[in-house]
């Protein structure tokens, strides 16, 4: 008998060790096939570093010379992946790759830090061209023969850092680190317009195809190493993979024009559809009018409420244009702001002018003060109740400095826009009485100042001459196609300037005369009007189709005729505080603009005094006063310039101008060490991971919130459900790893892990969960008690014998409990 009891527990003890030994049998699957795993994640690895770095290149125009830095990052990459899943060995790599970059910066620290300069000047040319931002531009002080090798260490740097990216990617398989590398190329590509070369734009996003293959198959290996066919899920990979990428070179395609990689009407499109409905989201509150801010697009019959637009308090009321968006460059579907590198290739003179106190917006007051000596100053008072928040609703008369007023951004020469994200709604000003009116007077006076009166007469006479010729290159450019419909409008050949006597565009009445012959002639006002047809020119459509249409369709047509006779010209919307409502307002009073005061018009430059509205919608007329044009005789024949020459509004030539010192014009980007700009940039990337970070915890915390919400439910059945799909979360994710199969085998490991005591409990927990997910029957309450406290002693053991930050990882980091 105690033979056969021997044999017996010899054969059971057989039998348990065959079961230990099948339970890991995946782990001897993953050992044996690590080769082909580390194969697969190297060559995506690479595709996903060579895709930032060449996307890098493309974008920000470094120079091909420095790709032999990459090789830095390719280096990191092949030692990273040589030591497999031994961290200490790939932490001492890391260790090294460091030291060596604090060598670098120690040794080589003149020409690793002009190499930082290098490149950010270079995304500094990359914003401006495509931006409105002006960054600052930081002075090299190596020579020019130099600059390659400061490429190379500063990008060998970079590549070093985007080698860790990639690597954590592919390795973690985590889809937010992939999401933390492609955004921001993504942001910038579609929403900023600084985009790659189509190669590198293919490399990218083939890679990141490649990354969300990794993860399936990752997602599914323990079904593979169940016996799935681990070449059969490579297979069921393909489509998807060619299909990500189909996709991807779809959207690609969409994104490029036919005459190379700029992006197409289609996106061009859907941005401008998306940024209209942010814009009203972040501006409008109760729209008072439906004017369409320049897209023709957006045309509808006329609708002017008597909503409060605007409430002003003036210390002297006086009728006032109040300038608020400002179309200037024209297209057949609408009017745009100018293109960003219009303003950067002429930040040089922007930089003087500014630095000489000449501002375009400032222009009117600044003649006036020339002329009389001193200037009346009234104060302004705006609150934008209902209008668009988006501009700051200023006149041509505008004393206080655009650059002076809270919360605004001075957009060109064109308008002042609210910085806060609901745009600004209450600002003041100073500024001077109605000069509209009397500008004709003005233009008569500012020729008969001479240099030798002072100073700042001659600074503004120069600084005018450099501005004019900037307007004259800029706002009298008409598009070839528009030329034949003005042509045959105003039966005159396009103005060029070359005329014989000097003139660079029609004399200003010869102008107002045809421009309003033709309107008043031909065209009928109508406020019924919609949108032209899709694919039609407006103002083709307008001129020779419909020929009529409100302030819009007057203020449009005007603009172009003024440009093709030679006069810059731009279109407004805006608001006029009229006569009719100052006359019996009192001072410090507040006058309301309704919505009915909502009106466009065509502004144009008027040599020597700056930008003047100019009406021409026929029930307009007479509500704003009228200029007396009689009051300027020669003045108004042609351009004179401020330098007294007759050319072309330019009156000198752009190559005479004088360029800004070198150490002037870069003084304020130095006034930070290197040490500080790197410091400021450390500490940037830091806060942003901390956000990341703090972002990711949240997000896991209402995740187990949810969960944990869901063991309070009424019901037993659901209740039981999930605590024991949380008990197995809890075991999965600490000691105990997945298995298949029936969740009996756990039984094994749990005594060994933690205690026979633990063990013993969860046969009875899994008879429960197996009756209330499988069974008909009810589930008692003391059934939903016993699995409530094995959860409870579930948590208390698995925190036992833990060190603290095993415990910091289990709750802050994996959200465990």
């Amino acid at each position: 008998m105690k033979g056969i009891i021997m044999k017996n527990r010899k054969e059971n003890a057989k039998k348990r060790k065959t079961k230990i030994n099948v339970v890991f049998l995946p782990d001897k699957l993953k050992k044996k096939d690590l080769w082909t795993e580390y194969a697969g994640d190297i060559s995506v690895c690479v595709f996903l570093f060579a895709g930032i770095i060449i996307s890098l290149f493309s974008m920000f125009q470094i120079p091909a010379g420095a790709m032999v830095s990459a090789l830095a990052g390719l280096v990191l990459l092949l030692l990273l992946f040589s030591f497999g899943n031994k961290r200490k060995y790939a932490l001492f790599v890391s260790g090294i790759m460091l030291a060596v970059g604090f060598l670098l910066l120690i040794l080589r620290q003149k020409t690793l830090i002009n190499g930082l300069f290098l490149t950010m000047n270079q995304v500094a040319e990359a914003f401006g061209t495509h931006t409105h931002l002006e960054m600052k531009l930081y002075e090299i002080s190596v020579e020019k023969s130099q600059y390659l090798l400061c490429y190379i260490l500063c990008w060998g740097l970079i590549s070093i850092v985007a080698a860790y990216i990639s690597y954590a990617a592919v390795r973690v398989r985590s889809w937010l680190l992939m999401l933390l590398v492609c955004a921001p190329l993504l942001v910038l590509n579609l929403v900023v317009g600084i985009s790659p070369q189509a190669p590198a734009t293919v490399l990218l996003l083939l890679s990141v195809a490649l990354v969300f293959a990794r993860i399936h198959v990752n997602g599914r290996r323990a079904e593979a190493t169940r016996g799935g066919h681990r070449y059969g899920m490579v297979l069921q990979m393909i489509p998807i993979l060619l299909g990500i990428t189909l996709i991807f070179l779809g959207i690609l395609g969409a994104a490029a024009s036919s005459g190379g990689y700029s992006r197409s009407d289609r996106v061009r499109h859907a941005a401008g559809w998306i940024t209209g409905k942010i814009e009203d989201i972040r501006y409008e509150k109760s729209k008072t009018n439906n004017l369409p801010k320049g897209n023709f697009r957006k045309l509808q019959p006329l609708e002017l409420k008597d909503t409060p637009a605007l409430e002003v308090v003036q210390s002297k009321p006086m009728s006032l244009y109040l300038r608020g968006y400002v179309g200037s460059e024209y297209t057949e579907e609408k009017w745009e702001d100018l293109e960003p590198d219009t303003y950067y290739k002429e930040r040089d003179l922007f930089y003087w002018l500014n630095k000489d106190g000449f501002q375009a917006m400032n222009q009117l007051s600044q003649v006036y003060g020339l002329e009389t000596g001193e200037v009346e100053s009234i104060s302004m008072k705006v609150l934008n109740k209902n209008a668009s928040s988006k501009y700051l609703y200023v006149p041509y008369e505008l004393q206080t400095k655009p650059s002076q007023l809270e919360d605004a951004q001075v957009w060109g020469d064109v308008n002042i826009r609210g910085e806060n994200a609901g745009g600004n709604r209450y600002y003041e000003y100073q500024t001077s009485v109605n000069l509209v009116r009397i500008y004709p007077q003005l233009v008569q006076d500012i020729y008969k100042l001479t240099d030798e009166m002072g100073q700042q007469i001659t600074t503004y006479k120069k600084d005018e001459s450099y501005y004019n010729q900037f307007v004259y290159d800029t706002y009298t450019k008409v598009p070839d196609k528009e030329k034949d419909v003005l042509k045959a409008c105003l039966g005159v050949e396009k103005y060029t300037g070359d005329s014989e006597d000097g003139i660079s565009h029609t004399p200003y009445e010869e102008a107002n005369e045809l421009i309003m012959g033709y309107l008043n002639e031909k065209i009928t006002y109508d406020e019924t009007v919609s949108a032209p047809p899709a694919g039609r020119d407006f103002l083709s459509y307008f001129l020779r189709d419909t020929q009529k249409g409100y302030s819009v369709h007057y203020a449009t047509a005007a603009a172009m005729m003024y440009r093709y006779l030679g006069i810059p010209a731009r279109y407004v919307e805006g608001y006029l505080l009229t006569p009719d409502l100052v006359e019996e307002a009192e001072e410090s009073v507040p006058i309301t603009i309704t919505g009915k005061e909502a009106h466009a018009w065509v502004e144009i430059y008027q040599d020597g005094i700056g930008w003047i509205p100019m009406e021409v919608t026929p029930d307009y007329l007479t509500k704003m006063e009228r200029p007396n044009f009689a009051l300027s005789s020669g003045s108004q024949e042609g351009d004179k310039g401020m330098e007294g020459e007759g050319n072309t509004g330019d009156t000198k030539d752009a190559d005479e101008k004088e360029d800004p010192p070198e150490d002037e014009k870069q003084k304020e980007a130095q006034q930070q060490s290197p040490w500080a700009i790197a410091l400021s940039i450390l500490i940037g990337v830091v806060i942003a991971l901390l956000i990341l970070m703090l972002a990711c915890l949240m997000y896991r915390r209402w995740l187990l919130a949810k969960r944990k919400a869901k063991f309070l439910s009424t019901h037993n059945r659901a209740a039981v459900c999930s605590m024991y799909s949380y008990i197995l979360y809890l075991l999965q994710h600490t000691d105990i790893p997945k298995r298949g199969g029936s969740h009996y085998r756990y039984l094994p490991e749990l005594e060994t892990v933690y205690s026979k005591e633990y063990a013993a409990g969860f046969p009875e927990v899994i008879r429960i969960s197996q009756k209330a997910a499988y069974s008909e029957k009810e589930i008692a309450l003391e059934e939903r008690q016993t699995v409530e406290q094995y959860l409870d002693q579930t948590l208390t053991t698995i925190k036992k014998d833990k060190n603290i930050w095993k415990r910091f990882q289990m709750y802050w980091i994996k959200s465990l409990y």
